[in-house]
């Protein structure tokens, strides 16, 4: 896990039985936290502090939902149509949460195990 995983406190979420993985991701821009996580059913996030994210000069985090496999942005679900922008550690945890609670995403590919 990495440093913006502990930042958040997700070290709870990570460990439900193997169902999310979380990698930091490099960055050419300094001061950029950037984590992806898949999850068990399908779908994915993309949780981002600074650069320019949306609470960048608050402190705050950004989440997208993703199609999980390549991080791709999904704009269809029942979670949000957009980004979810200012959201403070607490409300990452809570907006992961539902992300992974969302039904099996349609279009996965169901051959393919979380992480690999």
């Amino acid at each position: 896990m990495g440093d913006g995983a502990a930042k958040l406190g997700l070290e709870a979420l990570m460990q439900q039985g193997g169902k999310v993985v979380a990698s930091s991701v490099d960055h050419d821009q300094p001061g950029v936290d950037h984590l992806e996580f898949e999850f068990a059913n399908g779908w994915g996030a993309s949780v981002v502090r600074g650069g320019i994210s949306y609470g960048a000069e608050q402190g705050l985090w950004e989440v997208a939902v993703t199609n999980g496999v390549n991080a791709e942005p999904r704009y269809d679900t029942a979670i949000t149509g957009d980004v979810l922008g200012w959201l403070t550690p607490v409300e990452v945890v809570t907006a992961l949460s539902k992300i992974a609670a969302l039904p099996e995403r349609p279009d996965r590919d169901t051959t393919r195990k979380v992480g690999a």
